[in-house]
């Protein structure tokens, strides 16, 4: 009787290893896909945050831009030129009827 069992038995786990061999393969690819897909994933979402943060950045470096040409504009405006001229260089204003032109003969 225990011969018979353990035929039975033998006899099951043959069929479960086929069973199991089976789908072994299915189930190592799709793992395999999975992996490869995590991967994919993780690299994707690693572009897109440094895509987000050269993005942040060149819109700050815009803005500097922006803040720098008009910061030039109010420095060389020629009012303000003017001033630093007569307040701290001690210059005069031209007075253009005191002036002469030459003009260039034949």
């Amino acid at each position: 009787m225990e011969r018979i069992t353990e035929k039975i038995y033998k006899s099951y786990l043959l069929e479960e290893i086929k069973l199991f061999s089976k789908y072994l393969y299915p189930i190592v690819g799709v793992g395999i896909l999975a992996g490869i897909l995590v991967i994919y994933v993780s690299y994707y979402m690693k572009l897109e945050r440094e895509i987000v943060n050269i993005t942040y950045q060149n819109s700050l470096k815009k803005h500097q831009i922006l803040e720098l040409k008009k910061e030039i504009s109010v420095l060389s405006s020629p009012e303000r030129v003017k001033d630093i001229a007569e307040k701290d260089l001690n210059m005069i204003p031209i007075n253009y009827d005191n002036i002469k032109f030459i003009e260039k003969g034949n």
